[in-house]
């Protein structure tokens, strides 16, 4: 069992000396090979120099370069096709990697090993970049840079993708605004519009740029607003927010069903006043999904997922967290309100509007027997050919007009809107005027006449007539027309009150914190109506019984008191691609790591980076909170 000599056999065995052995096959039990040329060697110690298809051994393996190694123990150095092993491996560069415990220097698409990180055993299989797909209208683009692609989705905004084409800035360039969708395998990413395109700093590439459904819907404006409508207002009012955004967005909210103070959404885009309603409802957000449908954020709601934190010295999981940054704030964490509303108005001095419309058919105030033309009448003076000595007879004919039922104080109203004529000729067969039974109208004066409203009258600059004419175009006929004069007058009164104090109190502390931190919340335009009181307005008296915006205040104070009444933790994690649509990850899930969060966390924005084929995530954690107080009606003039 010592020296080996030359075996020429086909199987020789010997313990205390080998003599040759002339066979394909040949077995040692102890000493030094030399001039081994078979195509089978089993050994028990140690092999120099291997150069063939199958090696089994117990101990160790030097300089392997083969197509299938099977060990038990140690490889260095080894470059093949497949290698399975026990303990741990050492600069691989192969196509398949099935490892016991570590991988060192392993470059393939996953890439999230820092030195402090063990890859687990037996770990989910990633499918890796090259199932990412890129579509534009419907598309599948080849030539997109995948490590080039990011997307970001945030809360209230438009959620953006970019990435490069491998195509010069040209003629080939895709469309503005055509639709684009980002896969990986069965799961999309990001779904949108091409926003912006322009070349990128390779000449022979382009950058897309891509926002997604909050940005198209933005482009349209509405007009509305949310509250207690004014009695003099024309515009489009909603009591309610719920209402609002039913009607307007057709999305059904399980909140916002208070009347707020007025949210103004008149020539604003489609988003911001969505984004304006749903703000106002507490602490809630909201967001387009993939899919085009609208999704409701609500902090410290949604479904939680739980991920494993990374620990030095253990494997880490495909599906595990990454890295981890958090800090904790408590420079402006506020848990109590001092609250100042507005004075409590008991018979407070106030100026009122008060209106007045006319709209009468005003009456001619000259003699109707003047209404005669030259050649029709008697003595031959007419409105249309008199002397001098006669001009005072027809000086208010067809001009001059009396207004019934007039109120003279309307001198000292202002005009809410600028009185005006409507001319209208009456239907008479004897002069042939056309039409019907009733008015018909000819024309409305804006200017050309002068208002006396101690006398009650209206003068126009000229004379104004109905005629006909013969075929030969001279008049044969004059009358007057039937004039409605249209007046629109406002006016302001006032009546005296007295004034007490100023209102104040102090909300109940609110959240965990040991230490009771408390601040000003200045709330003037909230107050404590005591005094019935009338408004008037076309006409009509209205009547404001007493009210008390005292709830109302509370809750806007504890609403804003929900967001800085705890201790601020941020944070930031990162996921692999795969942990993310494994998980079902989006902007409405709460996140919960044992060992670094204390509760689950909302997720307030998510950054893709294909590159390194992670996903960055924020989180914060948030106070639920929902207002349900409405603002009592004053009747707002």
């Amino acid at each position: 069992m010592n020296v080996q000599e030359t075996i020429l056999s086909d199987a020789k065995v010997v313990d205390q000396y080998q003599e040759t052995i002339l066979s394909d096959a040949k077995i040692l039990a102890i000493g030094v090979q030399k001039n081994i040329l078979s195509d089978a060697k089993i050994v028990i110690e140690v092999l120099y120099n291997i150069n063939n298809k199958i090696n089994t051994v117990l101990q160790s393996l030097y300089n392997i370069n083969n197509k299938f190694n099977m060990v038990k123990r140690v490889l260095s150095d080894i470059n093949n096709f497949i290698n399975t092993v026990k303990s741990v491996i050492y600069d691989i560069n192969n196509d398949i990697r099935t490892k016991g415990t570590g991988l060192y220097n392993a470059t393939n698409d996953i890439r999230f090993l820092n030195s402090f990180q063990v890859a687990a055993d037996n770990s989910f299989q990633s499918l890796g970049k090259g199932y990412i797909r890129v579509y534009i209208d419907s598309v599948e683009q080849t030539d997109v840079d995948i490590n080039s692609i990011n997307i970001s989705k945030t809360l209230n905004a438009a959620h953006t993708a970019s990435f490069n084409l491998g195509r010069a800035y040209d003629s080939t360039k895709p469309d503005i605004e055509l639709e684009v969708e980002i896969k990986y395998h069965i799961w999309t990413l990001f779904k949108g519009y091409i926003s912006a395109i322009s070349p990128a700093d390779s000449p022979e590439h382009m950058r897309i740029e891509c926002q997604d459904e909050f940005w198209k819907q933005n482009r349209t404006n509405v007009h509305f607003q949310v509250g207690q409508k004014p009695i003099q207002s024309d515009d489009l009012f909603y009591d309610t927010i719920k209402t609002a955004v039913s009607t307007e967005f057709s999305w059904t909210l399980p909140a916002g069903d208070f009347v707020p103070e007025t949210i103004n959404c008149n020539n604003v885009g489609k988003s911001e006043a969505l984004n304006s309603l749903i703000t106002n409802i507490g602490n809630y957000g909201w967001f387009y999904e993939v899919d085009g449908s609208k999704k409701l954020w609500i902090a410290g709601e949604g479904s939680i997922v739980d991920i494993e934190r990374q620990a030095l010295g253990s494997n880490l999981k495909l599906f595990d967290l990454i890295s981890h940054q958090f800090s904790e704030d408590v420079s402006e964490l506020v848990n109590q309100y001092r609250v100042q509303m507005g004075e409590k108005v008991i018979n407070q001095t106030r100026t009122v509007a008060r209106y007045s419309s006319y709209r009468q058919v005003i009456i001619p105030a000259w003699d109707a027997s003047y209404e005669v033309l030259a050649k029709d009448s008697i003595d031959g003076e007419g409105v249309d050919s008199h002397s001098p000595d006669n001009a005072s007879l027809f000086a208010e004919v067809f001009k001059k007009y009396n207004m019934p039922f007039l109120d003279s104080s309307l001198s000292s109203w202002s005009d809410v809107n600028a009185p005006y004529l409507e001319i209208y000729s009456i239907n008479s067969q004897a002069f042939g005027f056309v039409g019907e039974l009733g008015l018909d109208y000819v024309m409305t004066l804006t200017e050309g006449f002068t208002i006396d409203y101690d006398k009650k009258t209206i003068t126009l600059t000229e004379p104004l007539f109905l005629y006909q004419t013969d075929g030969a175009g001279e008049i044969t006929a004059i009358r007057a027309p039937i004039i409605k004069a249209f007046l629109w007058k406002k006016d302001y009164y006032t009546y005296s009150s007295t004034v007490t104090n100023p209102l104040e109190f102090t909300t109940p502390v609110m959240g965990s914190y040991p230490v009771t931190v408390t601040k000003d919340l200045e709330l003037t335009g909230l107050t404590i109506q005591d005094s019935q009181r009338y408004i008037y307005y076309k006409g009509i008296q209205y009547y404001v019984a007493p009210y008390d915006d005292t709830q109302y205040a509370l809750d806007i104070a504890n609403w804003n008191l929900s967001k800085i009444c705890d201790k601020r933790i941020t944070g930031t994690i990162e996921l692999t691609l795969d942990a993310l649509v494994y998980n079902n990850i989006d902007l409405t899930k709460r996140i919960y790591i044992d060992g670094i969060t204390d509760t689950a966390m909302n997720i307030e924005s998510i950054d893709y980076d294909m590159n390194n084929f992670t996903v960055r995530i924020r989180l914060q954690n948030n106070r639920a909170y929902t207002r349900t107080v409405s603002l009592p009606y004053r009747g707002e003039e």
